[in-house]
């Protein structure tokens, strides 16, 4: 590839799914960019933990049988009830008001479950709203427009729209960990100076 005297355009990839978006854009070569899937799978620790259990018998065995493993669910010490797939907002109401421990909603775009406001699942009687593929959706849907014009055009024209590496910074809290690398390595400085 490099030895044809023609420059290579290789998009950065942060996870897999921007890998393959790259590939279907048509690009030849993938940059793994390690800042990129550094902060893709930067986490902080949280110590508040739940149990969610998950009860995915509506599609095959009806609403009444996964309200009764929810019961089981919650007699077993489940913190949270998430009935995968009620099909009607009848459906998700009885699912809140059918158990006596806070329920979760799961809202996927296409899912076979309503699509609704996470305002009126609280009013249906959840405690939880999950949206756990909007982002994804909406990335791929950025990414792919991105590598599109790029592929087109070799080069974003419209920079307006995309996040700024400072912007980029700032969600990762980049200044936190510097300032922390910072004063752990005081102490390092300081040794060696003295010596």
């Amino acid at each position: 590839m490099l030895q044809r005297g023609k420059i290579v355009a290789a998009p950065g990839a942060y996870d897999a799914l921007s890998a393959l978006l790259i590939e279907r854009a048509g690009f030849e070569a993938i940059y793994l960019t390690g800042n990129g899937q550094a902060g893709s799978m930067l986490g902080r620790c949280n110590p508040d933990t739940l149990i969610i259990a998950r009860s995915d018998a509506r599609t095959s065995h009806g609403l009444a049988q996964a309200i009764r493993r929810g019961r089981a669910y919650a007699q077993a010490g489940a913190d949270i009830i998430f009935v995968e797939s009620p099909e009607s907002e009848a459906e998700l109401r009885e699912v809140a008001a059918s158990l006596a421990v806070p329920t979760l909603a799961n809202m996927v775009e296409t899912g076979r479950t309503p699509y609704l406001s996470a305002a009126r699942l609280g009013e249906l009687g959840f405690a939880v709203a999950i949206y756990p593929a909007s982002a994804l959706l909406a990335a791929t849907y950025a990414v792919r427009a991105a590598l599109t014009q790029l592929r087109r055009d070799d080069v974003i024209e419209d920079l307006s729209q995309p996040a700024t590496l400072e912007e980029y910074h700032e969600v990762l809290r980049f200044g936190e960990y510097a300032r922390l690398e910072s004063r752990l390595s005081a102490p390092l400085r300081d040794d060696a100076d003295a010596e």
